[in-house]
């Protein structure tokens, strides 16, 4: 909303943009758990909004690049987020070229300052920050868990997965503005829209230049969600301005925006649904422990790293199956041990958003090739 109304878009698009974000499932079910994305994404929004700051343009681009700098080292993967976010600020704090150079200047300092504090502390204590985040990020960059040459794609089949009918709405608000560019008719778009196209397109072409072309890589669920708050950004303009055309066609006797509202919230229910209900592995073990004892871990998965969780009790006739690691490779599935099935659990990789986590393509279709459950089975021996 605030980046929006600071780019001098109308409130009516500003609450739009907003409420597209509230209603974005990737937005919520990471939520739940203990990562930095979320915190990440907030500080380059911040970023943003403090960068385009028409007062005070030297420093609110100072502290555009230091805030950015801030997300990249909250967490490296959404590096990207934060070259686009200090890329914008640039474009348009920097009305020509010596303006763009010295809102450049400003913006290079605010980032490099978090590093040089870092950088001066590690040496008091006999580190070096610089060497050893590079060192991090080589072993990163090696430790691909994914598929290259597909992030064109799999970025879509992400947030359709996510978003489902949403994603639709997002990608039809572009089209239109798109639309209006290729006729010439650029000024019928608001500037908010036109940064938030600018954004989306950005970090989907730096996406599949490092996944596809240069292969240094992977595109997984949790860098492909960078791309949501300029999907909504970009989407609010067109999608309200079609809204209010309807509106005020003499032939239309239908209340649109109730309807529209409705059926967004709808389809937000249905997504945020599924997460909700999600018991996690951890959960299950811990109450089972707490009923059944110490109990045998299988899994119905195989792979090297899979295997290694796995634990035989000779003490204990239960099997809890499914509830330790499930890290890949995935090189196929097993069955589950004989014997009575005493609980059954929806394993959190049914739910497809979490598929891309670190799954390559092979390793989802062996998971949606069966029901993923985490079983609590008896032995018929004792």
């Amino acid at each position: 909303y605030a980046i929006v109304r600071r780019l001098k878009g109308g409130e009516e698009e500003a609450l739009l943009a907003a409420f597209f974000m509230v209603a974005s499932n990737s937005m919520f079910y990471f939520s739940r758990h203990l990562v930095p994305y979320d915190c990440s994404i907030m500080l380059s929004l911040f970023a943003l909004w403090v960068g385009i700051n028409p007062k005070n343009k030297l420093w609110s681009s100072f502290f555009c690049g230091f805030l950015s700098s801030l997300a990249l080292l909250t967490y490296n993967g959404y590096w990207i987020l934060s070259f686009v976010v200090c890329g914008i600020q640039i474009l348009v704090q920097g009305r020509n070229f010596r303006g763009i150079i010295i809102v450049l200047i400003c913006t290079a300092l605010g980032g490099f300052t978090p590093f040089l504090i870092l950088q001066l502390t590690s040496l008091f204590i006999n580190r070096n920050f610089i060497s050893d985040i590079l060192s991090w990020a080589e072993a990163t960059s090696a430790n691909q868990m994914g598929d290259f040459g597909i992030g064109w794609r799999v970025f879509f089949q992400y947030l359709w997965e996510t978003e489902h009918g949403l994603v639709l709405v997002w990608i039809a608000g572009i089209c239109i503005s798109l639309t209006f560019i290729v006729k010439g008719k650029q000024k019928k778009i608001s500037s908010s829209s036109k940064i938030g196209l600018c954004g989306v397109f950005s970090i989907y072409l730096l996406l599949i230049l490092g996944s596809d072309f240069l292969e240094k890589f992977v595109v997984y669920g949790r860098t492909a969600r960078m791309a949501v708050p300029f999907l909504c950004i970009a989407a609010s303009f067109p999608v309200l301005k079609i809204l209010n055309g309807i509106k005020s066609s003499q032939k239309s006797l239908i209340p649109i925006f109730p309807i529209a509202f409705v059926c967004i919230c709808v389809q937000t229910t249905a997504n945020f649904s599924s997460p909700l209900i999600i018991k996690f592995p951890g959960e299950v073990l811990k109450n089972v422990r707490e009923e059944y004892g110490e109990v045998s871990l299988s899994s119905t998965y195989q792979g090297v790293n899979i295997s290694f969780f796995d634990h035989k009790n000779p003490d204990s006739q239960y099997t809890l199956s499914n509830a330790n690691k499930l890290i890949p490779p995935l090189n196929g599935v097993k069955s589950l041990p004989k014997g009575n099935k005493i609980l059954n659990f929806q394993h959190p990789y049914n739910y497809k958003p979490y598929q891309f986590i670190h799954f390559k393509e092979e390793e989802r279709k062996i998971l949606r090739s069966s029901e993923l459950l985490i079983t609590l089975v008896q032995s018929s021996k004792k």
